[in-house]
């Protein structure tokens, strides 16, 4: 199958509020927190998956990728409704630059 090959999708990122609506209409809650986010679409199709997790969700602004969120959690992927969540990067970004300057990375 397809497990050995790197895999890409687009998906959209969502606020907040939107992710839980949709899980909300799908039947389901999620204890979404502020370190988390979600990206996905409406109608499902794309979306990460078991053994995606850590991987990044990247935006590409002005031409430069940036990694804004880690492959967490998510319910049934790709179904409608139900959007990938994931990490908020940002949310961990003194640890991370602190671990960087104690390694010397």
């Amino acid at each position: 199958g397809r497990k050995n090959i790197l895999q890409k999708v687009n998906v959209p990122v969502l606020t907040n509020g939107a992710c839980l609506k949709m899980y909300f209409e799908a039947g389901h809650t999620y204890p979404l927190e502020d370190n988390q986010m979600c990206a996905g679409y409406r109608e499902g199709g794309k979306d990460s998956c078991q053994g995606d997790s850590g991987g990044p969700l990247f935006i590409n602004k002005d031409n430069k990728m940036t990694v804004i969120g880690l492959v967490s959690a998510g319910i049934k992927c790709g179904s409608p409704l139900l959007p990938g969540v994931y990490t908020r990067v940002i949310s961990h970004l003194d640890w991370i630059e602190q671990q960087i300057k104690d390694n010397d990375i």
